[in-house]
């Protein structure tokens, strides 16, 4: 099977070697006789028009072993190369050569490490090695200059090189699910917009002052204790760190002006910087699973449209959730709550989603009928959205 561009017929020979589009050469061929055949439609393209003219390359899904040294035969014209859902446990040193490449795909194979000279490839832009089996870098990497994107996820990455950080034009940094339980300082990386860290097992993370253009920073389900200190980032929208173990939040958290999403679920904090109610953008934030007994009560103040606080240590409703009129999506469940505001059936007149299952609320008593009638105001309320909205209260019986 070959891309755009470059495909080539199966059987004794290769057709279509001038004008038409090839075909499928690779298509069915699988182990040994795929390798033998990538050899002969490598001979095949380097006079082939239209390949000349669109230098790509799709040998994904072959079940290739290797990718064999006369590549290199085709370097004046190759500037997409996939090479994809294949076998590989390795790559070529003539990868090397390959001066005008700027498009590597090579995820969902076995490559086990990755030869030096990849860092002779000045014109790539694009290095795809997710799914393989990778548990270090070369040095090298760190001379892919006109890099934009890379992603590593799901390796076996056990460290990064320093020199990864000497990528200024990189925009995307994916090494999520991994086993990293730290990084070099990544702050040479001024064109970073997404930071893919998540599912390793992080316990040290440098500093992030240097990341002016980030946008999102993934670190979730890491062994975190503490966050880094992080610079003021005009750009950054989404903050996800939750499943970790961390006791705070950075204090500069609300110097972070462009923030709408804040995830840090399932870690230990006891309170969160009075600073977030400078978060003008803030509209998602999700503090499932810590231990918090209260909210800075300017929280409310923000247009809020989705709030989890559930499975924390609220004795009561927060202090000032009835100003919060944005609200769309509000879970509270598993606290230590008694009493349900009698706001709540009526202050939040665009919500779809509303859980406080799981609380100790009285249904006895004159407080206990207080709750039972906005419970059930509540209950109807939600009944009329049919399955437009979602209603978890508690037990009355």
């Amino acid at each position: 099977k070959m891309g755009a561009g470059c495909s080539c017929l199966g059987g004794t020979g290769v057709a279509g070697s001038e004008g038409g589009e090839l075909e499928g050469a690779l298509k069915h061929i699988k182990g040994t006789a795929a390798d033998q055949q990538l050899i002969s439609v490598l001979m095949i393209l380097v006079s082939n028009a239209k390949f000349q003219k669109d230098g790509i390359l799709n040998v994904s899904s072959n079940d290739l072993s290797s990718i064999p040294p006369q590549i290199k035969s085709v370097d004046k014209y190759l500037t997409d190369l996939n090479i994809s859902q294949n076998a590989l446990t390795s790559l070529p040193i003539e990868i090397g050569d390959l001066l005008n490449l700027k498009t590597l795909d090579a995820n969902d194979n076995k490559i086990k490490s990755l030869p030096a000279r990849i860092g002779e490839l000045k014109k790539l832009e694009t290095l795809l090695l997710y799914k393989n089996k990778l548990s270090t870098l070369p040095d090298e990497i760190g001379l892919l200059q006109a890099c934009t994107n890379m992603n590593l996820f799901n390796n076996d990455l056990i460290k990064l090189p320093v020199a990864l950080a000497n990528l200024s034009k990189l925009e995307e940094f994916n090494a999520a699910d991994n086993k990293l339980k730290t990084t070099p300082n990544l702050d040479g990386l001024t064109s970073l917009t997404r930071l893919a860290l998540f599912n390793n097992n992080m316990v040290l993370m440098p500093k992030l002052e240097g990341l002016k253009s980030i946008q999102k920073v993934e670190l979730y389900r890491n062994q975190l204790d503490n966050l880094p200190t992080i610079g003021t980032f005009g750009k950054m929208d989404e903050f996800l760190v939750a499943n970790n173990r961390l006791t705070e939040l950075p204090a500069n958290l609300g110097d972070q002006l462009a923030l709408e999403c804040l995830e840090a679920s399932r870690n230990y904090l006891t309170s969160i910087p009075d600073s977030i109610i400078f978060l003008a953008s803030l509209w998602k934030v999700m503090l499932a699973d810590n231990k918090l007994t209260k909210l800075p009560p300017g929280l409310f103040s923000l247009p809020l449209r989705t709030l989890d606080i559930s499975s924390n240590l609220f004795e009561e409703v927060p202090d000032g959730l009835d100003r919060c009129g944005s609200m769309v999506n509000l879970m509270m469940s598993f606290n230590k709550i008694t009493k349900i505001p009698q706001y709540m059936s009526s202050a939040f007149p665009s919500i779809k989603r509303l859980a406080y299952d799981g609380n100790p609320v009285t249904f006895e008593g004159e407080e206990g009928t207080a709750n039972l009638m906005v419970q059930q105001e509540l209950t109807a309320k939600f009944s009329s959205m049919g399955q437009d909205g979602k209603f978890s209260g508690c037990a009355t019986g």
